[in-house]
């Protein structure tokens, strides 16, 4: 995450282009020797490319067992968004 965040900006879609699939197998596969709080190897990310990184990133998220965005925070988020908007064009 930390080499994502530092190195994102530098990147032409970084979240959209897709990773080489065999160095993303290996991502997961040491990201999947890990405990918790372990740092990826800098070895690993040595030898990786960012959009390789990114889309790891995505992969994980997209096979959690549950959504982290529910639908009820989902609508929280959108009528909050909806509020804050209206308060600033002053439309009620």
């Amino acid at each position: 995450m930390d080499h994502l965040e530092a190195n994102a900006s530098q990147a032409e879609g970084v979240f959209r282009r897709n990773g080489v699939k065999l160095r993303i197998h290996e991502i997961k596969e040491q990201c999947g020797k890990l405990d918790v709080n372990d740092p990826l190897g800098e070895d690993v990310i040595a030898h990786s490319q960012l959009h390789d990184l990114a889309d790891s990133l995505k992969q994980y998220f997209r096979d959690l067992p549950e959504c982290l965005m529910t639908d009820r925070i989902s609508n929280w988020l959108e009528q909050s968004a909806r509020g804050s908007l209206d308060r600033r064009w002053g439309c009620n």
